[in-house]
């Protein structure tokens, strides 16, 4: 949605979404085409899956996935990372953000992304523990390349 927030504003930009899921992927390509985003949003499929499961997910390997971004040959000014392989895509994301960009996780109060965040300098900046959020508390963090 921050895209359509973006045009709105008449800002210039160009977004990358990375999916994993089969199904996802044809649920945002149709939203970004119904929204006319294509000109700027582009959605990408790598080491597509079926897998409904997110424990069998998490358990392949997913290489072209984590990597997939490289292959724009460029570095990011923001990398959002909210999906599946958070743990080797925020330890990715040093090779691929510029040097005075943002990495921003979701779901960042996870124990298991305490170790690969520690490469950067951030911060907790919102959480929502609400009672009606799906999967309990939820923490959103920035940070920077140390």
């Amino acid at each position: 949605y921050f895209s359509l927030f973006l045009k709105s504003f008449n800002i210039s930009y160009e977004w990358y979404c990375i999916e994993n899921s089969n199904d996802w992927y044809k649920v945002t390509s149709t939203w970004i085409k119904k929204e006319k985003l294509t000109n700027n949003v582009f959605c990408c499929l790598a080491d597509p899956t079926n897998e409904k499961d997110k424990q069998k997910q998490e358990s392949m390997e997913m290489t072209e996935y984590i990597h997939y971004p490289k292959t724009f040959n460029c570095k990011f000014d923001v990398i959002i990372i909210d999906g599946r392989k958070r743990k080797e895509c925020i330890l990715f994301a040093r090779n691929i953000l510029d040097k005075n960009g943002k990495i921003i996780v979701h779901d960042a109060e996870r124990k298991e992304y305490y170790n690969p965040l520690s490469e950067y300098d951030g911060q907790i900046v919102c959480e929502n523990n609400s009672p009606n959020s799906q999967g309990g508390i939820q923490k959103l963090w920035v940070g920077i390349i140390k």
